[in-house]
């Protein structure tokens, strides 16, 4: 399998108001500069959701600052929130403490313990994200023909069930056209996979299988006991 972050919903739609607590973040170093860019998701005013190595510097040290935006088309004239990032133990997940309320009127929703565990192969899923949509028809690498995008967009998933060595720790959904299905890319790291068309999110975009961000996706779970326990300890 290759491991690449993932990035930007393929094969989507507009969020079109569906998930107003979802955002991008850039995470900046010690002199301001941009080091990541990702994908996620409030789950209070002031406690956004997303994940862990994005959060992480060239150097290993966690990010001391995160701008983060919630227009659903976010551009330079933008307003956007500073906040604090924090890392969970294991290293998967993060998040940014915003200095100030998100003007939002829905969160997203944390699930109960183990719930993946439960759920039946094909359960229905939705991806949120912003980041590349579509590559460019030309040769070379597939990774650098990718166009970076500044929407929030949406898509159907499904959930891939079967007995893998991760399973314990990552969920697997489609990615990829196929039917009405669409898939997580470069850049969409942090943002939830969601259970139907909920708020409540399983777990949040960590890995696509190829270059191409096709076949099958990995989001980081976020119904562990540990990873919940994290959280909550963020949460009033």
């Amino acid at each position: 399998m290759l491991a690449l972050p993932a990035a930007a919903i393929t094969w989507g739609t507009p969020d079109a108001g569906a998930h107003p607590y979802g955002g991008l973040v850039v995470f900046r170093d010690g002199v301001g500069a941009p080091t990541a860019r990702s994908s996620g998701s409030l789950l209070t005013a002031r406690i956004f959701l997303t994940s862990g190595h994005c959060a992480v510097l060239p150097n290993g040290a966690v990010a001391p600052v995160a701008e983060v935006w919630l227009d659903e088309r976010v551009t330079l004239s933008s307003p956007s929130i500073v906040g604090v990032p924090s890392i969970s133990p294991d290293g998967t997940v993060a998040v940014v403490r915003l200095d100030s309320d998100a003007p939002v009127a829905r969160y997203a929703e944390l699930p109960a313990v183990g719930v993946v565990d439960t759920l039946a192969t094909k359960t229905a899923l939705t991806l949120v994200g912003f980041g590349a949509t579509e590559q460019d028809e030309i040769g070379g690498n597939p990774i650098g023909r990718w166009n970076q995008g500044g929407d929030r967009v949406k898509a159907p998933s499904a959930l891939v069930s079967g007995s893998q060595s991760n399973s314990a720790d990552l969920l697997k959904h489609s990615n990829g056209p196929g039917g009405s299905s669409g898939g997580a890319c470069f850049h969409d790291s942090g943002g939830p996979v969601e259970l139907g068309t909920s708020d409540v999110v399983l777990a949040i975009n960590a890995l696509v299988t190829n270059a191409n961000c096709t076949g099958v996706g990995y989001g980081s779970r976020i119904d562990t006991a540990d990873r919940l326990a994290w959280l909550s300890t963020f949460l009033p």
